[in-house]
């Protein structure tokens, strides 16, 4: 009887210990981009799931907590700032990704003149990322990043080279949803450079 008592009490043990033991790591997102005049950044919430598909991470986004947390440094590049300001936060870590632009262009990739042109839609985030411990108060990561996002090809059999042609140009919906794919891409990314470091920690 005492075996059995000392063996479920181990199988209890076991099952409540995942419970327990809360996620590996949490991280705080701070993210900042410019205004983008045909659509809307959805970057933090693509970051938030591209890195949620780890059962270990836990993720807090800082506009969504502006009301119980201070104020974000104005000098987001001194790492002191950063560091005194995450560890109000309580967390672990600190990802703060500033996109200094994102864009769309349209280039002419091939040209026969008087025959033929081809122009391809071309995606492009552009910026610079941190990632800090701040248990440690240490700096892991800091890089620039540059994203592109390939899109359409059109032939334009037009002897004027119309620039203005409607079918070299994308709709105010394939914009949009160009602007999600070049936004998945750069999640990606981030979260490939962050993942060394935080692996078995």
């Amino acid at each position: 009887m005492k075996n059995m008592i000392v063996l479920l009490a181990a199988v209890t043990l076991l099952a409540v210990a995942p419970a327990m033991a809360g996620p590996d790591f949490e991280v705080v997102v701070h993210i900042e981009t410019p205004p983008i005049a045909w659509g809307e950044s959805h970057l933090a919430d693509k970051l938030q799931t591209e890195m949620s598909r780890s059962t270990s991470t836990r993720i807090y986004l800082s506009d969504q907590m502006a009301e119980e947390w201070p104020d974000y440094p104005t000098d987001r590049y001194h790492i002191d700032s950063l560091v005194n300001w995450g560890l109000e936060t309580g967390k672990r870590y600190l990802l703060a990704v500033y996109v200094q632009s994102e864009r769309i262009e349209r280039r002419k990739t091939f040209s026969l003149p008087m025959i033929f042109h081809r122009y391809e839609t071309i995606g492009l985030a552009e910026g610079e990322f941190r990632f800090i411990d701040l248990s440690k108060r240490k700096q892991l990561i800091a890089e620039s990043f540059k994203i592109k996002e390939r899109g359409k090809r059109v032939f334009q059999g037009s002897t004027d080279d119309d620039i203005n042609d409607p079918d070299i140009h994308l709709t105010a919906y394939q914009k949009i949803q160009f602007l999600a794919n070049l936004e998945e891409k750069l999640s990606r990314h981030l979260v490939k450079k962050i993942r060394r470091y935080v692996r078995g920690r």
